[in-house]
């Protein structure tokens, strides 16, 4: 759904804006996303706990993994977020080359704990075979993304901002209708030496997720530096139709 969404998006942006523009709405998501991918920590892996005995739950599994688990994502995510979203100038002028687009890293930021704690939701829901949910929470989410993209492109003078709006609204979404759907699985209550164990068995998984975005953000800060923000939008269609 994911792919599927992020390639419809393609001709909405692109006929809308010029090409540096969905150049700049490209990498700034690409960033996002490896900042997401970054707060996850891996703990939408560990969450195997959950499903496998251990003697520390007295040979049950132990259910508090799931609730820790969204604690220190949101914790980690948000960190993450905040950092891009209030550093957006520095962030515009380091990556895109020009401080102008501060608004765009702004947006982007708070979009990073919706789309962390999504990903962990929708792992629990696979976990658990919850396939209703699973669909509705990406279905749902893809939904008002296309929607309000349209909608921004089409219908308003919001630019980058509306755009990025637009996403985070998609996400949280998703994020909500997911966290609903496993509701039953928290029971809010935190330990360290889990938190440890988790993220143990996550922190190698996230250091694998987090390699597989960074090499699209390698390009992207190179085209943007040595080419120009239409390049980078170019490449970016080029890369999502592929």
């Amino acid at each position: 759904v994911s792919r599927f969404v992020k390639v419809l998006l393609v001709p909405i942006v692109a006929k809308a804006f010029p090409a540096a523009t969905y150049g700049v709405f490209d990498s700034v998501g690409v960033y996002g996303f490896l900042l997401a991918a970054l707060g996850l920590l891996g703990l939408d892996s560990a969450v195997i706990l959950f499903a496998r005995p251990t003697a520390a739950a007295g040979g049950e599994a132990d259910r508090r993994s799931p609730s820790q688990g969204l604690f220190l994502v949101l914790l980690a995510a948000s960190a993450l977020g905040a950092v891009m979203a209030l550093g957006g100038s520095q962030w515009s002028r380091l990556l895109l080359d020009d401080p102008q687009y501060a608004p765009a890293f702004f947006w982007a930021g708070l979009t990073v704990p919706c789309a962390a704690v999504l990903m962990y939701a929708l792992s629990l829901l696979k976990w658990e075979f919850r396939r209703g949910w699973y669909l509705a929470a990406s279905l749902g989410s893809a939904a008002v993304s296309v929607v309000l993209t349209y909608l921004v492109a089409y219908h308003t003078t919001w630019g980058l901002p509306g755009l990025f709006a637009a996403s985070l609204s998609g996400q949280a979404t998703g994020a909500v209708v997911a966290l609903i759907g496993c509701r039953d699985l928290f029971e809010f209550s935190l330990d360290p030496s889990l938190a440890r164990r988790m993220l143990a068995i996550g922190l190698p998984f996230a250091l694998i997720g987090v390699a597989a975005a960074f090499a699209p953000s390698l390009d992207r800060l190179f085209l943007a530096r040595f080419h120009g923000l239409r390049e980078v939008g170019l490449y970016g269609i080029g890369q999502k139709i592929a």
